[in-house]
């Protein structure tokens, strides 16, 4: 019997998704990308999950690429073009998305990694402030209002 690739295990509105190649620190093979695409387009659509955590089992979250199944791609067997399509669409999307909301996330994110709780709600807090007094604001806002798609601008 083949092991799965890829773990499901749920607590409330929290999805974990654990990928299970130990063995290959978890490399990305055709099967496993497959795998990962499916639960996170299905968790997407679930209104039950709040929350995704992608973790990696064994000693290693991932290692990338899983280099022999990029070598047998080269030499004739088709990869999955799949993938490519839904990062180039995801791209698509964060590209068209609130550029300075997006871009004070991760700067917040990577604060954290260093500052302490109060600093990183300071910061958060004056971030999300600044956010409220941006065109982009004004303009999601007048969206919702209008039922329609906002045109952001990344002002």
């Amino acid at each position: 019997m083949t092991e799965a690739v890829l773990l499901e295990s749920r607590d409330g509105g929290i999805l974990f998704l654990t990928m299970n190649r130990p063995a290959a620190l978890n490399a990305l093979d055709p099967s496993l990308a497959r795998a990962l695409r499916r639960s996170i387009a299905a968790a997407a659509e679930d209104p039950s999950v709040a929350v995704l955590v992608l973790r990696g089992s064994g000693r290693a979250f991932c290692a990338g690429g899983d280099i022999s199944s990029m070598k047998a791609s080269e030499e004739g067997v088709e990869a999955d073009g799949d993938l490519e399509d839904a990062v180039r669409d995801l791209a698509r999307a964060l590209d068209s998305g609130p550029r300075i909301a997006l871009s004070y996330i991760k700067q917040t994110m990577n604060l954290a990694e260093t500052a302490s709780l109060a600093e990183v709600m300071e910061v958060e807090a004056l971030r999300h402030t600044h956010c409220r007094e941006t065109e982009d604001h004004r303009e999601a806002a007048t969206a919702f209002a209008e039922k329609r798609t906002p045109r952001l601008a990344g002002r």
